[in-house]
């Protein structure tokens, strides 16, 4: 059995709760734990927060609902990706909060809702100009025409999506049609939210009523802006040597000859690869930890192996390798990785797949 596995840091992830609470100045939390919460592990992150005072969490698609709802995950599921009329019966059967953007789907679901005798809350989707999910203003003045006629849904909040959040202007002018719109179709009383993780900490949140904060609670930083340098990483990627090999200069390693020594070397074979999530992309373009110090990894990255250069440390078999995380004195973060392949952050953490056991320490 391979030792490979990825760690989730629960008191920094409770840490980064309380940073984004007090920096939205305690606004309610939709948590987003959608994608396998950022690759983190949907059902882990989820234990965590359940009892940590979250209004609701944010997933993508009913498939997520049951997942968490077959794990005892009983707390408010709001989908954010606008439902369509496939997910209508589902979203009623597990009492899910759907986000509607069409008059078509919110008739139907009502008329879903009382064939089961109950009444589903809903967050209605304003497009504010990032032109991918949400109601135009023509739709959404149709549904606020036909909403009083619908009684087996209740609009529970107004919400929309910014485009580029660490663009202040474009964002700002985002929250001035949204407030323009909800004043104009009398939706002012109604809950609203529209800020991720860089809208609650760039922006000012004071005429919002809740938050939905995702890749900042799992302290990685897509922004490399100061204002969140206090976030901590909540992920470690881990595995130990499988074994060791000597290398005599002029020898290929590996795949495709993409490595020949040039020189006599010792390297260590890893039991992990691209199978697992972590990028080809990083072939001849990475480093890892042993021992506290840096290894270059060198030629292709297999399905199942990577291999690495210790010609110049101590190591043997059995010995602890940081891919992403801290040793004592030195670190490789999720940040460096998705730079090294030209990605962002929420691509290398949520490519990690959900074989690779999440242990909570």
């Amino acid at each position: 059995m391979r030792n490979t596995k990825i760690t989730i840091n629960k008191t920094n992830l409770l840490y980064n709760l309380e940073i984004i609470r007090n920096k939205a100045k305690n606004k309610k939390i939709i948590a987003l734990i959608k994608s396998n919460a950022y690759g983190h592990g949907q059902i882990e992150i989820a234990n965590i927060l359940k009892n940590e005072d979250i209004f609701a969490f944010g997933i993508a698609y009913v498939d997520e609902a049951y997942i968490l709802r077959n794990n005892n995950i009983s707390n408010k599921l709001l989908i954010v990706v606008p439902i369509t009329n496939n997910d209508i019966e589902d979203v009623v059967k597990l009492d899910l909060t759907p986000t509607i953007e069409s008059l078509d789907v919110l008739v139907n679901l009502n008329e879903v809702a009382k064939k089961y005798c109950k009444i589903i809350n809903f967050h209605l989707f304003i497009n504010t100009g990032m032109n991918r999910d949400g109601a135009d203003e023509d739709g959404l003045n149709l549904i606020c025409e036909n909403i009083n006629n619908l009684n087996n849904v209740k609009l529970e909040a107004v919400m929309s999506h910014f485009s580029k959040s660490d663009d202040l202007d474009y964002s700002n002018k985002q929250i001035k049609h949204f407030t323009y719109l909800t004043d104009k179709y009398r939706l002012n009383n109604i809950p609203k939210h529209i800020s991720n993780s860089g809208g609650v900490f760039f922006l000012d949140n004071k005429n919002m009523d809740f938050v939905r904060p995702g890749i900042s609670i799992y302290g990685i930083d897509p922004f490399n802006n100061e204002l969140l340098k206090d976030l901590k990483p909540v992920l470690e990627l881990k595995t130990t040597i499988k074994n060791i090999i000597e290398v005599k200069k002029g020898d290929y390693i590996g795949y495709s000859f993409k490595y020949k020594a040039e020189k006599d070397m010792k390297i260590a074979i890893l039991p992990l690869g691209y199978g697992d999530g972590y990028s080809y992309l990083l072939s001849n373009n990475a480093r890892c930890i042993i021992n506290d110090a840096y290894c270059n990894i060198i030629s292709s990255i297999c399905m199942d192996l990577i291999i690495c250069d210790i010609t110049e440390i101590n190591a043997s078999i059995g010995d602890d390798v940081i891919l992403i995380g801290k040793s004592e004195n030195i670190e490789i973060t999720i940040n460096e990785i998705a730079e090294r392949v030209n990605t962002i952050p929420y691509e290398i953490s949520t490519s990690l797949k959900s074989k690779i056991p999440r242990i909570v320490i």
